[in-house]
């Protein structure tokens, strides 16, 4: 039997889940979600508080006095547009889109402050540097006092909101891992209903939880306030059939629902009368959002290239000096609209490094496996000394700001690939196509080598479908902290 007309046979039944007295019929009198949300918002308004009296103090002569007195003032206000624009707890959000609702949340902050500083006697000009400095500071500090409370409180059992994962087998133990590891999500996940267990079964929580669980699940503690629900292949009147069952169950309920081929992030729901339907906005084919991409291409190219320049010239002396051969190497990559150019890096294998690759992988079994794999090898006997250094730090990539500066790459994107690798993203190659290979991407930030083809792949699909400014800078952000700390580069 199908999972849909299983699921069906289960809706018009008048036993199972939905007649479990000890969870649906309990009332939820307090919401556990404000325990979760409440030090997400002291923390907002300690940051906004803590950029606008650095900004104060480093541009006016007031007093200590006066700078707390104009600082406080700013908590009220960030509360109050940070409450408007709903980041709390940030759930079902993406990063980028709660990135988006802070930035310009703490941007009206910021304005309404500066005007405050001007009829304090300021100037005009310094208000509005106050304001500029204020924003940036407050942003860096919110989403830095986010992380680490996320880390800290994640370990709280009374930090999340207690959710329950209703799934099949091979995806619910997926979404149990996945919220579980991710803290910025606020979730608390107390077990997942194995949507295709029979009817009575108790599996246990490596299996999923079976029907006759839940009762249980909930006798000796809070119930559930948030489901998510992961039925991959439902028809249409069977997903509606299950978020009206589940509904008057939960505070919220989170479909996931398969719809290939659009964007997942900037969506909004609608209706035309008393049809249901999504608004998808597309910004690939908007002009302001891509003259936005390159302007910020440009901008942060040419400052880095002008910031780094000493270390790329001693890196350029390193390469040479300890190898022979070029200090830099090109290789052909295919590009937007499928047109090739050179990609540029420092030279990190020794010369004659395909001759050499060829050797070892037609006398190592082994290594041909894991290069046919990813098309890379955790311990490559192509690499030099310093070569190996740099790929670790990703410091051989720097170059490709050449690359961005002549338009032929972008700081965020896909991964740049040649032409024997068109194959391997076969129908998705239309995607690849559609952007600019950027010098960082999703699949760096995402496990880098550590994940399989097949996953950089989807990650590329999903950076072009849902492609923002915002998503750029989130990756930017992420590109940071691993290079740091190297994850998965070799």
């Amino acid at each position: 039997m199908s999972t849909s007309s299983a699921l069906s046979d289960r809706t018009v039944r008048p036993t199972g889940f939905r007649m479990s007295p000890d969870l649906l019929e309990r009332p939820l009198r307090f919401s556990r979600a404000w325990i979760t949300i409440v030090p997400m918002i002291l923390a907002d308004a300690a940051a906004v508080a803590c950029g606008c009296f650095f900004a104060v103090l480093l541009l006016t002569g007031m007093s200590m006095r006066e700078i707390c007195l104009h600082s406080v003032v700013s908590v009220p206000i960030s509360l109050a547009c940070l409450a408007v624009s709903r980041p709390y707890p940030g759930s079902f959000l993406h990063p980028a889109e709660e990135w988006r609702r802070i930035f310009w949340s703490i941007a009206v902050v910021v304005m309404v402050f500066g005007t405050i500083c001007y009829f304090h006697a300021i100037p005009a000009g310094v208000c509005g540097a106050i304001g500029v400095c204020a924003w940036a500071l407050a942003i860096l500090v919110t989403i830095a006092l986010r992380g680490v409370l996320g880390k800290v409180l994640a370990r709280c059992d009374w930090w999340g909101v207690r959710t329950l994962i209703i799934a099949p087998a091979h995806i619910g133990a997926r979404l149990r891992d996945v919220l579980r590891s991710r803290h910025e999500y606020g979730l608390k996940v107390v077990g997942w209903l194995n949507e295709g267990a029979p009817e009575g079964a108790g599996t246990g929580e490596s299996g999923g939880w079976g029907w006759a669980d839940m009762a249980q699940l909930c006798s000796g503690g809070p119930r559930p306030e948030y489901a998510v629900i992961a039925v991959p292949g439902l028809r249409v009147d069977d997903l509606s059939a299950m978020i009206r069952r589940w509904g008057t169950g939960f505070r919220r309920v989170f479909a996931v629902w398969d719809m290939e081929g659009i964007s997942s992030l900037g969506v909004t729901a609608g209706s035309i009368s008393d049809l249901f339907g999504v608004s998808v906005h597309q910004n690939l084919y908007c002009t302001g959002p891509g003259a936005v991409k390159r302007a910020l291409d440009l901008l942060v190219a040419a400052a880095l290239s002008l910031a780094l320049l000493p270390l790329l010239a001693a890196l350029w002396a390193l390469v040479k000096l300890s190898s022979t051969g070029p200090a830099f190497y090109g290789q052909r990559r295919l590009g937007k609209g499928g047109k090739h150019f050179t990609v540029w890096k420092f030279r990190t294998m020794i010369v004659d490094a395909d001759r050499v690759l060829a050797d070892y992988l037609e006398k190592d079994p082994d290594l041909r496996r894991e290069w046919l794999l990813s098309h890379k090898l955790k311990s490559d006997p192509r690499n030099t000394l310093i070569g190996r250094i740099l790929r670790k730090t990703s410091l051989d990539e720097l170059p490709q700001l050449w690359n961005v500066l002549r338009g032929e790459m972008s700081l965020v994107g896909p991964r740049p690939i040649v032409d024997h690798e068109v194959k391997k993203y076969a129908g998705d190659f239309e995607f690849y196509q559609q952007v600019r290979p950027g010098v960082t991407g999703l699949w760096q930030v995402s496990g880098r080598n550590n994940t399989s083809y097949a996953e950089r792949v989807a990650l590329d699909r999903f950076y072009v479908r849902n492609w923002s400014v915002w998503l750029d800078l989130y990756i930017l952000a992420r590109t940071g902290r691993t290079v740091f700390t190297g994850h998965g580069a070799y």
